[in-house]
């Protein structure tokens, strides 16, 4: 697929694009001309359909996603969601989940005990607004392509960005030593895997996780690759993996004091996300994905999380996503796992 030349903008100016682009749309869908933004859509990502009954059955599926995307933002409100078109949209819903995320298995971390206490109250003591990309902690956003290897991508961002944290300079490290070395139960490279016994591996084995540009992304399953120089390697000193329902007071303690949290999702309402705060629409009950929190916002009305994704940079906030704290929305708090290097 060709590259479209896009002009960089900052993630504000990113959403009110998309929010225009949606109005747009509306406006378009209301006069039946859903052909014309089909043929935009297409051009805009690069779309070469190999015949004229792939092309017809991809636009059908893309007229379907417009009528998705009316219901999803039927209820939206100031801030809320905004769901349209985008790189996905000539997708089924279940292409989109077969492609994009992942076979993401859990192992059943402890909850924490169930507490009704008002989280906000007892954050006072953390600063309102937290965010490891205004420090160069986080290195660039990735795009995982068609591999199911979101796991892989989750830990190794979130070493990343630990490793930084801790004194050394950011530098990108090897998902796909990751995919191609940890067949322990549960990963499977790229048809899925467990972060929480990823981690394990890790950290038992001492694995030393070698910088991406000594061992690059393929995104499809290799044979695994062992260096003797390891200079520039890093490996795991301690790793947590538990649930926070009911605790994501915790987790927002966790990104401040500690450092970026590698989660597992339900990612299938993402396949229409172009920004705002997910607040709806979003179940805790299917893990099939896996992403990395790198901060959090509760100075406003509705406190947020920043996620991020591997989808690329054209995907949702310059490939980030916000996501409602407090309610366990699409399980962010179900399997968090924290890193130490």
């Amino acid at each position: 697929m060709a590259a479209i030349p896009t002009r960089k903008c900052h993630t504000g100016e990113v959403f009110l694009l998309s929010l225009l682009s949606f109005l747009g749309l509306v406006a378009m869908a209301a006069t039946s001309d859903s052909r014309q933004l089909f043929e935009e859509f297409v051009v805009k990502f690069g779309r070469k359909y190999q015949s004229k009954e792939e092309y017809w059955r991809r636009y059908h599926i893309f007229k379907e996603s417009l009528l998705r995307h009316q219901q999803l933002n039927h209820d939206r409100t100031d801030g809320g969601a905004l769901y349209g078109v985008n790189q996905f949209s000539d997708l089924t819903p279940a292409e989109f989940r077969g492609f994009h995320t992942g076979n993401v298995t859990g192992k059943g971390p402890v909850q924490l005990p169930y507490d009704s206490h008002n989280f906000l109250k007892d954050l006072s003591d953390v600063p309102p607004i937290w965010d490891w990309r205004n420090n160069k902690m986080v290195t660039a956003i990735r795009d995982q392509g068609s591999c199911g290897g979101c796991w892989a991508f989750s830990i190794v961002e979130t070493i990343e960005s630990q490793w930084s944290i801790v004194g050394h300079p950011l530098e990108e490290y090897s998902v796909q030593q990751v995919l191609d070395c940890d067949r322990t139960a549960g990963s499977h490279g790229c048809r899925g895997g467990d972060t929480c016994n990823a981690l394990s591996w890790m950290n038992q084995t001492t694995a030393n996780l070698v910088p991406k540009k000594d061992y690059p992304y393929t995104g499809k399953d290799g044979e695994c690759k062992f260096y003797t120089n390891t200079t520039d390697s890093v490996h795991l000193t301690n790793y947590t993996c538990r649930g926070y329902e009911n605790h994501e007071d915790e987790m927002v303690r966790l990104l401040h004091d500690h450092g970026t949290l590698a989660i597992i999702v339900d990612a299938t309402s993402w396949q229409d996300y172009l920004g705002g705060i997910i607040q709806h629409h979003c179940s805790h009950d299917y893990n099939n994905h896996a992403v990395q929190i790198v901060g959090y916002n509760i100075k406003g009305d509705v406190p947020y999380f920043i996620v991020r994704n591997s989808w690329g940079s054209r995907w949702g906030l310059d490939g980030y996503l916000h996501i409602r704290i407090g309610s366990n929305l699409c399980g962010v708090a179900n399997q968090v796992s924290t890193v130490s290097v």
